[in-house]
């Protein structure tokens, strides 16, 4: 073969391969998007549940204070009538 013929095919076999690593590359890129993206999903349904267990225990502790708080009425009441 002619020098000029091999030399073509070489830069050919060049072009095409980094071609080949340019679509890798796309295709890792768009990979790690599509994780980041998921993730990022995935954190943000991770928050939303905290905040629900956050607002379901402040429900809770609010009750007990109440309770607690009426204990403590009741509680008085009693010593009062036991004074009287």
């Amino acid at each position: 073969m002619p020098r000029k013929k091999l030399k073509r095919i070489v830069n050919m076999a060049k072009i095409e391969a980094e071609n080949l690593k340019k679509e890798e590359i796309i295709k890792a890129k768009e990979e790690i998007m599509a994780n980041r993206k998921e993730l990022d999903q995935e954190i943000k349904e991770r928050r939303g549940e905290v905040q629900r267990q956050e607002a379901r225990l402040l429900q809770r502790e609010e009750n007990l204070d109440r309770r607690s708080d009426n204990f403590e009425k009741k509680e008085q009441e009693i010593e009062n009538t036991l004074k009287n």
